[in-house]
């Protein structure tokens, strides 16, 4: 008897455990979009910024290129985040 009752309390426990995990899982992905979202908005207006008359010319190349880089960063943690937050 006491064999049924430790089973049943380590399937509870790991029942517990697992929907602990899937809510957390489910947490960061929408954190992951959310960050998605923010980075997508600074990277945004640095692409915007780099085409202002006062930007350096020298450095215009560079910048553009690490906003763009940072840009789609943005877009595929958005998208990733997005897609598997409905599990």
């Amino acid at each position: 008897m006491n064999d049924l009752k430790y089973y049943k309390e380590q399937a509870d426990h790991h029942k517990k455990r697992l929907e602990s995990y899937l809510e957390n899982q489910k947490q960061e992905k929408k954190n992951n979009a959310l960050m998605g979202k923010i980075l997508m908005a600074i990277f945004g207006f640095l692409i915007a910024y780099s085409f202002f008359p006062w930007a350096q010319i020298e450095d215009a190349g560079v910048h553009l290129g690490l906003s763009f880089s940072g840009l789609i960063w943005g877009f595929a943690m958005w998208f990733n985040g997005k897609n598997k937050s409905n599990l």
